[in-house]
């Protein structure tokens, strides 16, 4: 599995994936990402955080959240404002009701 996508810690034929943080196609001048849990027969929940990296650490943007069941899907998205070039963190958790979960990572890097 790619390291954005996880099963570890879910119940077999689950997961969940953090695509990677990108320059919206939807809203021209916002960063997103896209979090999912996919996980039939349970109640699913998707949480994702979106930072970026910082010369003191990183910098806490946005979050989504969302619940649903077999399947869910959230997003965060955070205005680009400046210039330059931005390297943003996408850090994704995953649960199924049984209360089994994962964690998932992504990054991306990109000029405003």
């Amino acid at each position: 599995m790619p390291k954005n996508q996880r099963s570890d810690g879910l119940p077999v034929d689950c997961y969940g994936q953090t695509d990677q943080p990108h320059l919206s196609t939807h809203v021209p001048g916002n960063v997103n990402v896209i979090s999912v849990t996919s996980c039939y027969g349970f109640n699913d929940y998707v949480w994702v955080d979106l930072t970026r990296d910082r010369w003191y650490g990183q910098e806490y943007l946005s979050y989504g959240q969302n619940t649903a069941v077999n399947y869910v899907k959230t997003n965060a998205a955070w205005r680009c404002a400046g210039t330059g070039t931005y390297t943003c963190n996408a850090y994704g958790y995953h649960e199924a009701s049984n209360g089994a979960y994962a964690n998932t990572y992504n990054v991306g890097t990109f000029t405003c």
